[in-house]
């Protein structure tokens, strides 16, 4: 069996913003990696710097645009490797929709709920980059 994790929320931005800020280094390091490395193009790979412990990088697997992005973890800590990180964004009235996915985990592990809800609050962190600029300092990102 496999599991994965799910999370849809509106920004009130457009499509191309948000984006950005999904996979561009710059916006990546404003609300979720210390330092980030990488371009939204096939095949291409991303490193996620967290800290010395937290040296991650992803292939990308699936690119559409300015819509769809999806990565797939190539090194990482044990219950990360080969799941895959991703996002879709649809045009809606009030700015966009974006389905973020975290798929292929192994089990419901502890790790999966601390990651779920990790994954919920930098979310609200990129919500409030794009809508208004805000940026929590690493450090105090859950």
């Amino acid at each position: 069996m496999v599991f994965s994790i799910h999370h849809r929320l509106i920004i009130n931005a457009k499509a191309e913003q948000i984006f950005e800020a999904l996979t561009l280094p710059k916006g990546l390091n404003n609300w979720w990696t210390l330092e980030a490395k990488g371009s939204p193009i096939l095949n291409s790979t991303y490193r996620f710097y967290f800290g010395p412990l937290y040296d991650w990088q992803a292939r990308v697997i699936e690119v559409t645009g300015d819509k769809s992005l999806t990565w797939k973890m190539i090194s990482a800590m044990d219950d990360w490797m080969n799941t895959e990180v991703g996002f879709e964004i649809r045009p809606e009235e009030e700015g966009s929709l974006v389905h973020f996915f975290h798929t292929g985990w192994r089990s419901e592990s502890e790790h999966f709920g601390i990651t779920n809800y990790c994954w919920a609050q930098l979310l609200r962190g990129l919500k409030d980059y794009v809508e208004t600029g805000k940026i929590v300092p690493f450090e105090s990102r859950n």
